[in-house]
């Protein structure tokens, strides 16, 4: 008999990394508005401190999920179907025209058990057209970009549609020592913005 586990909820949960950014922002408006108010350098000083935890956590963050992408080339494979689907509009800026996000929750079965995952690459940010996004969750489910994901044996959890380390990993990880680097330095007066 296999053991079902499945989240029956049908939207995705707050991932670890939202509640970071939800918290990160907080503080680094709290400490914005604190810096203009007052013209404190203390306030100025914390936002650059924000500013290289910020870097830190992307950094250490995107070398971690390139280690594991890398790794899952040797996971165990399984096939995978598509749960949920949600094509939700997203809210660009004046300039930007309409477009969508499409969100996909694929389910899996790995050690015995029905796992779903919401977070892969077969997400995609930006579809022109709600149809255009209906369009690509069909073309998903007929398997016209694959049908097997890989998963973390110690942690089946944890899946792969595309094993290996991707170019977003290297841009990310340029963006992240570039953003800490950046604030530590004018932390310590190396560089000067006046």
């Amino acid at each position: 008999m296999i053991k079902v586990r499945i989240n029956r909820s049908k939207s995705r949960p707050a991932s670890a990394q939202f509640k970071f950014f939800f918290v990160w922002f907080l503080c680094m408006g709290g400490c914005m508005i604190w810096y203009f108010q007052t013209d404190d350098k203390l306030a100025l000083q914390a936002m650059l401190i924000l500013l290289i935890v910020l870097g830190g956590v992307m950094t250490v963050d995107t070398l971690r999920d390139a280690w594991y992408a890398n790794q899952s080339r040797y996971w165990p494979r399984a096939t995978f179907s598509v749960a949920n689907a949600d094509v939700e509009e997203s809210l660009g800026s004046d300039n930007s025209g309409p477009h969508f996000r499409v969100y996909l929750q694929l389910e899996y079965e790995a050690r015995g058990e029905t796992r779903r995952t919401w977070n892969h690459e077969l997400n995609r940010e930006n579809v022109s057209t709600k149809a255009a996004g209906d369009a690509y969750v069909e073309q998903v489910r007929a398997g016209k970009f694959g049908t097997q994901l890989r998963y973390n044996p110690q942690n089946p959890d944890q899946a792969y549609v595309k094993p290996g380390v991707k170019v977003r990993h290297f841009l990310a990880v340029i963006v992240g020592l570039g953003i800490a680097i950046v604030a530590y330095l004018t932390l310590i007066g190396e560089i000067d913005w006046k």
